[in-house]
């Protein structure tokens, strides 16, 4: 039983430390190939009825994004966060989530044996506990994103809630 907490607690503290602070993974992918410098030091997250804005603002599609969490405790938010960040870093000023999905995945355990010996008056008896694998399934949320730029002297034309704020 120890050894079985022992192993849950191990697993969750690999999965902790190997993914801190990289709760996500998003891919960038160019609509037409070609690069922008970055404005922003991360996009700003629209919603559908935004869009109208953006376009009036001269906002126009640069490329993809798909994203997905990658520890057992990520969450859509994060897939959101790091997809901003990666599209502010490929020249995008806004993102618009078309999709969001759950994948589930599955950690196995192996099976563990556990000796125990007791050291009678001339003799030793010893006894094996198997443990058996065990299972656990997590939810690991998705999303795709349209990330959009808007020129810095067309920032004006849009609602205050849809600035970016410039790179520094």
């Amino acid at each position: 039983m120890i050894k079985r907490l022992l192993s849950k607690f191990a697993l969750a503290t690999i999965l902790g430390s190997t993914l801190a602070g990289c709760a996500a993974s998003v891919h960038f992918y160019s609509k037409t190939g070609q690069e922008f410098p970055a404005l922003t030091s991360h996009a700003v997250i629209i919603e559908n009825n935004e869009v109208d804005a953006v376009r009036s603002a001269g906002g126009f599609p640069i490329g993809t994004e798909s994203g997905e969490g990658l520890n057992i405790d990520a969450t859509q938010e994060d897939v959101s966060a790091k997809a901003a960040v990666i599209a502010g870093r490929k020249g995008g000023t806004h993102i618009l989530r078309t999709e969001q999905g759950i994948q589930e995945f599955t950690v196995t355990n192996p099976g563990q044996a556990q000796k125990t010996c007791t050291r009678g008056d001339d003799r030793i008896d010893c006894t094996t506990t198997y443990t058996p694998p065990t299972s656990s399934t997590y939810d690991k949320p998705t999303a795709k994103f349209v990330v959009f730029r808007v020129a810095p002297e067309n920032w004006g034309k849009l609602p205050q809630t849809l600035r970016p704020v410039a790179q520094q």
